[in-house]
């Protein structure tokens, strides 16, 4: 039975259905009685369209039920959901109205009662959505939106419902007046492929799109710092650093700075006090647009400032509590403070004043250092020349000038009549006056002329209470001239103190500085390895003070001057400044900083690894070859991969030294090393077994090696000189080996060129170009180009000076790709490029370009393709220098 609630729903729609009673035989039977009733006429495809009879017999008979659709499309079935009630399924979609006939038949068994009913049906319209595309690419930073328009024309109320397949975290989508809206994460590093989805429905309609969404990454602006190296060491008080950009910029700045760049910035430049590496702030580009992020690589710096180097200095002079260190071969010299430990560099020759201090001594009434030195000049070479520098202005005057040259490793002032004595020991021995005042050079005295003696090294010369006192460091002697008589006498000599000086187990020759007590009578001599005192009057040693047992570091006294009771030291090795107090034994020292790896003294070699970042490194004080990375930050990363020491221990094989250069294999399984004098030959030395295999051995003593890895040929060379009696003959022997095989082919023949331009008697260093085809050898600083196939030969570079210098001092050479690049040292240490078509050269980094730390003594050097970088190893610093190549500026990371 239908319920009373249900039927209430229904309309009474009588007025609308037809029907009609079947014929009866039984007149006294009441016929049914019926109702066909439905919510509305007119419905939607979509809509549950139900229609429903009441029925009734008042004589109580059970009464049949049948439901028929009549003149219905296709699409439209009847499904009976109780004898009662009935709804129309529309099963496909119309593509038109239609009006349906639903016909109901009542029968109580005699009497069939039949209701009509016709409902209206109109099509559910599918939901549209409508889109430019279904494949979208974004990239970070721009809007991340597209435009959906899902409109359903026959329904206001849709289900739609976005999402993004699989829910990836860090994604989502919404959707508001027909745009789509994603959010993704701030960074990603790849691209991203999603697939969005829409599902819309309007409740009888169901609909589904798929977009295809792609994000790529933000495009990344790397703006990296190229150089200086992560942690470095220097004494100059700013450097210039350079950095790349991925991409142009407009305006980049550093620490407020704007940077100097003429190609938007792809390069750029900027000088930076060295305090100021301490924090780096970048400000980039203001352009920068959405889609673009800037990433900073390799911006941590640690540089570190230092005072000036003090190393190989000549001599020392003292006023007071200060200190002038005087270095021949860088030609500077340096004032250190005793109380503060400052440390200033007073004078540093220039292309304009050449001068080379030798010796200096304080005029503290003129408040200025009488220098004695040489000097290059307007195309002169003076061997002596007397300058004086003035302590308040630092400023420089040439007092006296010589084209001659004299020997002497002292000199002696008098600020009373401002003369300058210098003890010459060449001709047996003079001493120099020079008048500063007229510029007027005499002879004051000579041993053999006036004294009737030889001097032979008078290399000590002082004045004592009017008197001379002359230091013979050679027999040795101290001798006193009384210049009131012009009478020389002996003061001092060893003879008379050799067997105490014998038990001592002590050599006395070369002497470096002496103070003599007149009141007590004694003299104190400073030595290289110690202080000694002699009683002159008892001629006995009173003390000797053993400066390795009382002085920590203590290597060798190089210069030393007396000041009072102190003696400040100058320790060539230790590269110390030691003052000692001859009273009370204690001492003071200080000497250069250090960095990152404190490498071994007197550097040889130096090796790149094959991924440019490990170097290889080798001196004459160590059996070691070591290995560390470029960027070590201290001796804890240091490796040994070979130690000669094992095989010199070893009874019956050739003892060897790192005093040669040492080249590193291709795949690093060891280096090759010619060997001189007995066992003279080429020799391979392999890591992993330490072992060492003679390639060939020579009879004479090879001197020089270049190697062509391609061919794996190796090429010696080596100077003999031999006396036949009357002349010395010189000759020049070249070897060609097979690396592989051993054998040695005699390259000599054709290099002979006596009686030519290409006329040579010693060949300085050697190298190869990198396609193996020509050896190219110093000659006199000069280039000399060798066919590897014929010997022919011809220059590369002759007479060639490098700017700015009067003379070359090659070194060695190295290949930066394919240009050739001379390693200049001492005091004009630097690297300079070779035109290989002029022979011009140059400078790129040294004594007139670049700056940054003070180059001493270059001596080898590798080149780092990928951060255009040279690696070059300093002989007098025990440093290896950081050089950029673009702007010529130095820095050490490994001292």
């Amino acid at each position: 039975m239908i319920s009373l609630q249900r039927i209430a729903l229904f309309l009474f729609t009588s007025f609308l259905l037809t029907g009609c009673p079947s014929d009866s035989s039984d007149p006294e039977n009441l016929p049914p009685e019926i109702q066909l009733l439905t919510e509305k006429l007119e419905y939607q495809e979509g809509e549950i369209i139900s229609l429903a009879a009441v029925v009734s017999d008042e004589d109580g008979d059970e009464l049949q039920i049948l439901w028929e659709v009549i003149d219905a499309p296709f699409q439209i079935t009847l499904e009976k959901i109780s004898d009662q009630e009935v709804q129309l399924i529309v099963a496909k979609p119309l593509e038109q109205s239609v009006v349906v006939t639903v016909q109901v038949t009542v029968s109580d068994g005699n009497i069939d009662i039949v209701r009509e009913a016709q409902v209206t049906i109109t099509p559910n319209l599918e939901p549209t959505i409508t889109y430019d595309s279904d494949t979208y690419t974004f990239q970070l930073g721009e809007a991340l939106s597209f435009p959906v328009t899902i409109i359903d024309s026959d329904s206001e109320n849709l289900d739609i419902s976005w999402s993004i397949i699989g829910s990836p975290k860090g994604y989502g989508i919404s959707s508001s007046s027909s745009l789509v809206q994603l959010t993704a994460p701030d960074v990603i590093e790849d691209p991203v492929n999603l697939t969005a989805q829409v599902q819309v429905s309007d409740g009888y309609n169901s609909l589904t799109k798929e977009f295809a969404i792609s994000i790529l990454p933000k495009d990344i602006i790397q703006v990296s710092l190229v150089y200086p190296p992560a942690k470095a060491l220097t004494d100059a008080r700013s450097t210039v650093i350079r950095g790349v950009s991925s991409s142009e910029l407009s305006s980049l700045t550093v620490n407020g700075q704007s940077v100097t760049s003429s190609d938007n910035f792809l390069s750029w430049t900027v000088s930076l006090a060295i305090e100021e590496f301490d924090t780096l702030v970048i400000t980039p580009d203001s352009t920068i647009q959405a889609t673009q992020v800037v990433e900073y690589n390799n911006f941590s710096r640690t540089i570190k400032h230092t005072k000036p180097f003090i190393l190989e200095n000549e001599s020392l002079t003292v006023s007071g509590d200060m200190v002038y260190l005087v270095n021949d071969s860088s030609k500077q010299i340096v004032k250190q403070n005793l109380l503060t430990d400052e440390r200033t560099i007073i004078f540093q020759a220039t292309a304009d004043f050449d001068f080379e201090p030798e010796q200096a001594i304080v005029d503290e009434a003129n408040n200025r250092l009488v220098i004695a030195g040489s000097l290059d000049a307007d195309g002169q070479s003076y061997g002596l020349t007397i300058v004086a520098l003035d302590l308040s202005s630092l400023t420089t005057t040439v007092l006296f000038q010589d084209l001659v040259y004299e020997a002497y490793e002292s000199i002696a002032f008098n600020g009373d009549n401002n003369k300058l004595l210098i003890p010459d020991w060449h001709s047996d021995g003079s001493i120099f006056e020079i008048d500063l005042t007229t510029g007027v050079k005499s002879m004051l005295y000579n041993a053999k002329a006036d004294f009737g003696i030889v001097v032979d090294r008078g290399y000590k010369l002082k004045y004592h209470n009017g008197d001379l006192l002359w230091g013979d460091v050679d027999t040795p002697t101290l001798y006193k001239i009384n210049q009131t008589t012009d009478q020389m006498s002996v003061l001092w000599q060893e003879t008379d103190y050799q067997a105490e000086i014998d038990d001592l187990d002590l050599s006395l020759r070369f002497f470096e500085e002496f103070i003599y007590d007149e009141g007590l009578n004694k003299l104190t001599l400073i030595l290289d390895e110690g202080v000694i005192t002699f009683n002159l009057t008892q001629l006995t040693i009173e003390s000797f003070v053993d400066f390795n047992s009382v002085i920590s570091p203590f290597q060798e006294v190089e210069a030393a001057y007396v000041s009072g009771r102190n003696v400040h030291i100058w320790d060539d090795d230790g590269k110390m400044l030691i003052t000692y107090n001859l009273d009370s034994g204690e001492y003071v020292s200080t000497g250069n900083e250090n960095i990152n790896i404190g490498l071994p003294s007197r550097p040889r070699s130096i090796g790149l690894s094959n991924d440019e970042k490990s170097l290889y490194y080798t001196s004459d004080d160590t059996s070691v070859m070591y290995r560390f990375p470029i960027d070590a930050a201290d001796n804890s990363q240091l490796e040994s991969p070979f130690d000669l020491s094992i095989n010199n221990a070893t009874d019956g094989q050739p003892y060897f030294q790192l005093e040669a250069y040492a080249p590193i294999n291709p795949t690093e399984s060891g280096f090759y090393m010619n060997k001189m004098y007995s066992d003279a030959g080429v020799y391979f030395f392999e890591f992993d077994t330490l072992a060492i295999t003679n390639i060939a051995l020579f009879e004479d003593i090879e001197s020089q090696l270049a190697i062509d890895f391609d061919s794996n040929l190796a090429y010696t060379l080596t100077k003999n000189s031999n006396y036949n009696g009357s002349e010395w003959i010189t000759e020049i022997i070249w070897k060609r080996v097979n690396l592989d095989s051993g054998e040695v082919t005699d390259f000599s023949t054709n290099l002979d060129h006596n009686d030519t331009e290409f006329e040579y008697d010693s060949i300085d260093s050697l190298t190869l170009t990198p396609d193996g085809t020509t050896i190219i050898a110093e000659v006199d600083d000069n280039l000399l180009k060798i066919a590897t196939s014929d010997g022919a030969v011809s220059w590369l570079s002759k007479d060639k000076v490098m700017p700015n210098l009067l003379s070359n001092n090659i070194q060695n050479y190295i290949w930066a790709n394919d240009e050739l690049i001379a390693i200049n040292s001492n005091s004009n240490s630097g690297i300079y490029k070779l035109d290989q078509l002029t022979g011009e050269f140059t400078e790129l980094s040294g004594k007139y370009e670049g700056s940054g730390a003070t180059p001493f003594d270059f001596e080898n050097g590798v080149y780092l393709s990928d951060l255009q970088q040279f690696f070059i190893v300093d002989n007098d610093l025990d440093a290896i220098y950081a050089i950029d190549e673009v702007t010529g500026e130095r820095l050490i990371i490994h001292k």
